[in-house]
């Protein structure tokens, strides 16, 4: 293999051909461990590992493999380590990363590393892979494929530990959520709820739920959406985690939302302000923002609207969060298109594309897409379409 790159492309091209990974396992090896070592292609390295440790452990050559994967994640956790001052762990990250009895996202990842380099047994490992997993899917640098969802599950069955299971199911639900394949989000957050019910998990049961609420809110399935919703909170009420009390409150504001009932949306996010400030999480603050100029410009409040949306466009640009970005100027697209600046708005939207550019390629990417498109063709005529956000 010539280079890094090439190496990588072409272990992503032939990750599922275990006679080709038999014969290439000192190459392989070589590829992603110095690419992992590498700041610029450590994502990759990560994502390309992702790929081939489920095919490698269905060869049954688990010790062979045993030191890359060990070295790899190892650089992984150091890595993130090192970065932390730079992560902003919001709310919802913070819950998806905390699975089991993990205090912080940190450790959600660290320690599963530190086990699975002292025991290399397959159970260790998947513990260890579904933290990367969870981390690459947090920093928006996986897309999964069908094979990649396949090879992970397979390696659960050979691994047969039910509580692994659930956290496997929890993290593709997260996953499938995020991407916006919310159907497949659903099918797996039941699966992973049914587990953390009868294990009495609130913590895990509470997060499992929300997810599915999210997903039944963007299939505009309402009654679903809050029969999940009062399930989290009946969980999350049985915790000592007192973020989530945001989850919930601007989940329901966006049902409300969803429902055109624009003052009451406003109240639940207003409320999601408030518990952001008391608990000093700067992403929650800035969610509720993002959210409350939604609603106060569905209600022409444009000048509350424009400050609270301002106020969110500054963190999302000081995170270089692209998906938060290119949403929020979807939004003041719209704001300007009520205000009759019709020129404003259209110039928002070349930013929003250019901003949607740099995403994976998802459900989620392509409904933006169509949104915008939407909206560019209104404003160029000077109307604008009935918005739901």
């Amino acid at each position: 293999m010539d280079g890094i790159a090439e190496g990588l492309t072409q272990i992503k091209t032939r990750y599922n051909d275990i006679d080709w990974l038999s014969e290439n396992t000192a190459r392989i090896y070589e590829t992603i461990t110095s690419a992992a070592s590498q700041e610029d292609t450590a994502s990759e390295a990560y994502d390309t590992l992702l790929l081939v440790y489920p095919y490698v452990l269905t060869a049954g050559d688990v010790k062979k493999w045993g030191k890359m994967i060990h070295d790899v994640l190892n650089t992984a956790m150091k890595q993130y380590v090192r970065q932390n001052s730079q992560v902003t762990w919001n709310t919802l990250g913070a819950t998806y990363m905390t699975s089991g009895a993990s205090k912080s996202p940190e450790t959600a990842i660290a320690k599963p590393v530190r086990r699975a380099t002292r025991r290399q047994n397959p159970r260790a490992i998947l513990d260890a892979y579904i933290g990367l997993l969870k981390l690459q899917v947090y920093r928006q640098t996986t897309q999964f494929s069908e094979e990649l969802i396949k090879g992970a599950l397979d390696l659960a069955r050979q691994v047969n530990h039910p509580q692994l299971y659930a956290r496997l199911y929890q993290a593709l639900a997260y996953a499938y959520a995020f991407w916006g394949s919310y159907e497949k989000a659903i099918d797996q957050g039941q699966l992973a709820y049914s587990y953390w019910m009868r294990t009495g998990n609130h913590h895990e049961a509470g997060f499992s739920a929300y997810i599915i609420a999210v997903s039944h809110r963007f299939q505009n399935q309402t009654s679903e959406a809050l029969r999940w919703l009062e399930l989290t909170s009946h969980h999350f009420s049985k915790t000592d985690n007192a973020k989530q009390h945001a989850l919930v409150a601007v989940e329901t504001g966006s049902l409300y939302l969803m429902q055109g009932r624009w003052e009451a949306a406003e109240q639940w996010y207003q409320i999601t302000l408030d518990e952001g400030k008391r608990a000093n999480d700067r992403y929650t603050i800035a969610l509720a923002q993002h959210s409350l100029g939604i609603a106060q410009t569905f209600q022409d409040k444009f000048t509350q609207a424009e400050a609270n949306l301002g106020a969110s466009l500054a963190y999302w640009q000081e995170l270089n969060d692209p998906r938060q970005l290119a949403h929020l100027h979807h939004t003041l697209a719209y704001l300007e298109g009520k205000r009759r600046n019709f020129e404003a708005g259209l110039q928002h939207l070349n930013t929003a594309d250019k901003i949607a550019a740099l995403l994976p390629e998802s459900d989620f990417k392509a409904f933006l897409a169509g949104k915008v498109a939407e909206l560019r063709k209104a404003l160029q005529i000077g109307t604008l379409p009935e918005m739901k956000f």
